[in-house]
């Protein structure tokens, strides 16, 4: 015999008998519902951001940065331009050098220039070293995944005199993303060759094209324009990249003012890397 509940107690009895006389039974227990199903289910993990672009890395090498640079990923482009007092550049110079890197750069965050940096010390001989270490030091405007920045460098005096390598030099290309002038250099060439504004619209845009990897800078261009005798340079003496342009030899190769702007063949190597040919 089953014993019977204690008063007042729900009986539970065994679920093949019938309940007792006068016994509630314990109701069956309730299936769940779409809502309760749906409270139960955690929410989908959210999806990844996408990760923005790398900036550049400034102390890279030379031909390092030209697709960035050319290309839209990065939207924004700034011209650094830190000085020494006496050897600023004009401003016609930098709006040259400007509207050179708008023509041939997709920047859908335009182009601007910053040329308030200062450097202090005299005029002097300077290595490469020398330089290398105050282009670092003088670096305000950071490389972003918004904002890539070209720097230039502007100094008094020249560059090693006992360095075969620099030592003509009006402009040299040395890093990722900058490029020193010295415009104490071009004093006696001024009469000759237009002034020397007309002397530095030419080095500025010659630098800039090496930082755009011109010509045959970890490329190889379909259009054969390169000047053997001086790798990474022009043939053509109409072109901003021929050899001379960044050297004091300009004053012996040209009458009136050098040529400051791209061919068509240095703007077909810029478009085929802008576009990813290259």
């Amino acid at each position: 015999m089953t014993p019977a509940p204690a008063p007042g107690a729900t009986p539970t009895g065994d679920p093949g008998e019938p309940a007792a006389p006068g016994a509630t039974e314990a109701p069956a227990p309730a299936s769940p519902t779409a809502d309760d199903a749906s409270a139960a289910t955690p929410p989908p993990a959210p999806a990844d951001t996408p990760a923005g672009p790398t900036p550049i890395d400034a102390d890279g090498p030379l031909a390092s940065a030209c697709r960035p640079l050319l290309q839209p990923a990065i939207a924004s482009r700034v011209i650094e331009v830190d000085a020494q007092a006496g050897a600023e550049l004009s401003g016609a110079v930098l709006d040259h050098l400007a509207g050179t890197l708008r023509q041939v750069a997709d920047a859908p965050g335009g182009v601007t220039v910053d040329a308030s940096g200062r450097i202090e010390g005299e005029a002097r001989e300077w290595t490469l070293e020398d330089i290398r270490a105050v282009e670092a030091g003088s670096r305000s405007i950071p490389q972003t995944g918004d904002t890539a920045v070209v720097h230039v460098v502007a100094l008094r005096g020249q560059p090693d005199q006992s360095d075969p390598g620099i030592a003509s030099s009006i402009g040299i290309a040395f890093g990722a993303t900058s490029f020193v002038v010295f415009p104490d250099r071009v004093d006696d060439l001024a009469i000759l060759l237009g002034g020397a504004d007309a002397i530095l619209r030419a080095v500025v845009v010659h630098e800039l094209g090496h930082v755009l990897c011109l010509v045959n800078l970890s490329y190889e261009s379909e259009i054969d324009h390169e000047d053997p005798d001086h790798p990474g340079h022009s043939r053509d003496s109409g072109s901003v990249m021929f050899h001379a342009i960044e050297t004091t030899a300009i004053g012996q190769l040209f009458q009136g003012p050098p040529p400051s702007t791209f061919t068509a063949e240095d703007l077909a190597d810029l478009e085929g890397l802008r576009t990813g040919r290259y």
